[in-house]
C-alpha cells in the first residue's frame, strides 16, 4: 500500500513538473519543434539562426524574461529551447526583444504584431520596429520558399528568398511605403518646410533604413 501510494505521488508530482513552463508561466501547449525539419534546405527561414537571449510580452499581458528564443520568419512562429528540447511558443505574443549578446544594453532587436496587408491579404504578423517615437517605421519580411534543382543530382534542395515591406505608423494607421519612399513626404505635410530643409542639408535618402530613422527622430523633435 506504501509503495503503491509513493508511486502515485512520485507520478502526480512528475506531471505537475511537467506542466510548469518559465517560473510558472506557461507558453508552450507541448509542442515540440523538429530538428529534421528544414534539413533540404541550404538557408534558414530564421531571423538568427542560433538561439537569443530574450524577452517577450503576451496578450494577456505577461511579460517572461531570461529566454532563449528563435523567430522563424517563414511561419511567423516563435520558439524558444528549455531543457535542450525546442519548443513552439503556442500562448499568443504581442512583442518580443531579441538581444545579439547577453547584455541588454547592446545591439536589440524588437519585434510587435500588426496586422499588415499583404498583396491585398490582412495577417496577423510580426513586423520589426525600426523607430518607435510618436511615429513607427516598421519593416516586415516576407519569406518565400523556393526550390533549386540540379541536374546532375537527384536530390532536391530549397532555399528562402526575402521580400521587405516597410510600413509607417502615424496616429495608429499603419500606411505601406513605396520602395523609393517618395510617398512618405506627405505623411509628413503637416512639418514639410522643415523636413524638406533636413533633408537636403543632411542628404537623405528615403530608401536607406539608418537615414530614414534620423529623419523621423527629427520630424519627431519639431
Amino acid at each position: 500500500m506504501k509503495k503503491t501510494l509513493f508511486i502515485c505521488l512520485f507520478v502526480s508530482l512528475f506531471g505537475f513538473i511537467q506542466a510548469q513552463d518559465l517560473d510558472d508561466f506557461k507558453l508552450s501547449d507541448g509542442s515540440t519543434v523538429n530538428d529534421k525539419r528544414y534539413v533540404k534546405y541550404d538557408r534558414l527561414p530564421f531571423f538568427r539562426e542560433t538561439f537569443l537571449k530574450g524577452k517577450l510580452l503576451t496578450d494577456k499581458g505577461n511579460s517572461v524574461s531570461q529566454l532563449n528564443l528563435r523567430f522563424d520568419m517563414y511561419a511567423n512562429e516563435l520558439q524558444y529551447i528549455k531543457d535542450k528540447r525546442v519548443y513552439l511558443v503556442s500562448e499568443p505574443v504581442k512583442e518580443f526583444v531579441l538581444y545579439e549578446d547577453s547584455n541588454p544594453a547592446n545591439l536589440s532587436y524588437t519585434f510587435r504584431r500588426y496586422n499588415i496587408d499583404v498583396n491585398g491579404k490582412e495577417i496577423p504578423a510580426f513586423c520589426e520596429v525600426l523607430y518607435d517615437g510618436a511615429v513607427k517605421l516598421l519593416k516586415y519580411v516576407k519569406k518565400s520558399e523556393v526550390e533549386k534543382t540540379n541536374m546532375t543530382s537527384a536530390t532536391v534542395t530549397k532555399t528562402f528568398t526575402d521580400y521587405q515591406i516597410d510600413y509607417l505608423q502615424k496616429n495608429g494607421k499603419l500606411i505601406k511605403l513605396d520602395k523609393n519612399g517618395k510617398n512618405l513626404l506627405p505623411l509628413l505635410a503637416d512639418k514639410e518646410q522643415q523636413v524638406n530643409e533636413y533633408i537636403k542639408s543632411n542628404k537623405i535618402k528615403l530608401n536607406n533604413e539608418e537615414q530614414l530613422v534620423a529623419l523621423l527622430k527629427y520630424y519627431d523633435s519639431l
